[in-house]
């Protein structure tokens, strides 16, 4: 039992380290500024459509701004090593007139702050462990660490997760909703602060992106306020499919304009009365 358990550690071990190693084999860079794209999605808990929203905002990406497909990188069910080794690549791989895409779709949490940088709570994005199928955390701190050592500020960070409460998507009769917290971590306490905290907002990614305590260089897109959810519907994240969507009937529209549409959807869309939780997505600068 315990070698079938073993074998199978390191077989998913192995799939794993294929995957990212397939990722900017052989990137394609001139001396012309290029782009890279790093999606990443998780189907932790009761999740179904996180790795379909990552594949389908790379290929729309990859389509519109015409990226070539070794700058493309798809990480599925996203593990702890894949999802730091893959930015800590970028590190080495973009210039300063590069642009680069980074996504995550998925469930989200909030735990305590360990250095008191955001007050009570750190966001964290809910990924999988390297090994088997334990969910596991990682604290906004790290990403907003890791992107701003990428050596460009033309950064887009996109987030399509829950940033409040339990940080999970609900379903699109909204009766999904959890509020279980997700941790994994054994060196970390898993009680929340018992006193209020008022709500921070996200900090700046370089590049873009809302959530962490320093300034995150560059835009940040993200599917909704702090403590507020993000939903899932049938098609996918309901945040990014409307963005897809709109990128595909605006095609020379700019995607802060692209975003602007697709907030004011997405509020629309979770303020029916079938889904009574509003949800109101929000940019960065």
């Amino acid at each position: 039992m315990k070698h079938s358990l073993y074998l199978l550690a390191c077989l998913l071990i192995s799939q794993s380290t294929h995957t990212l190693a397939s990722c900017w084999e052989k990137p394609l860079i001139s001396k012309a500024p290029t782009a890279f794209i790093l999606a990443m999605g998780a189907n932790v808990g009761e999740l179904k459509k996180a790795n379909t929203d990552a594949q389908a905002f790379a290929d729309a990406i990859q389509k519109r701004f015409n990226i070539p497909s070794p700058n493309k990188c798809v990480l599925k069910n996203v593990t702890r090593g894949d999802f730091k080794s893959a930015l800590k690549r970028l590190q080495k791989l973009v210039r300063k007139p590069d642009q680069v895409f980074i996504y995550f779709s998925g469930h989200g949490t909030q735990v305590p702050d360990n250095n008191n940088d955001e007050g009570c709570y750190d966001e964290a994005f809910v990924i999988f462990s390297d090994i088997g199928s334990k969910p596991y955390r990682i604290r906004d701190d790290f990403l907003v660490a890791q992107v701003n050592k990428i050596g460009s500020n033309r950064i887009t960070t996109i987030i399509d997760t829950c940033f409040s409460g339990g940080m999970l998507r609900g379903s699109h009769n909204c009766l999904d909703m959890k509020s279980k917290l997700w941790f994994a971590d054994d060196d970390e306490s898993d009680i929340l602060p018992k006193n209020d905290c008022p709500s921070t907002d996200i900090k700046l990614l370089k590049g873009t992106v809302y959530t962490a305590s320093e300034v995150l260089k560059g835009t940040v897109y993200t599917a909704s306020k702090e403590y507020q959810l993000a939903w899932e519907f049938d098609k996918g994240g309901v945040f990014t499919t409307f963005f897809i969507e709109n990128m595909r009937k605006n095609s020379k529209t700019k995607l802060n304009k692209i975003f602007d549409m697709t907030a004011k959807q997405v509020s629309r869309k979770t303020g029916q009365r079938d889904c009574e939780q509003l949800q109101e997505p929000q940019r960065q600068p």
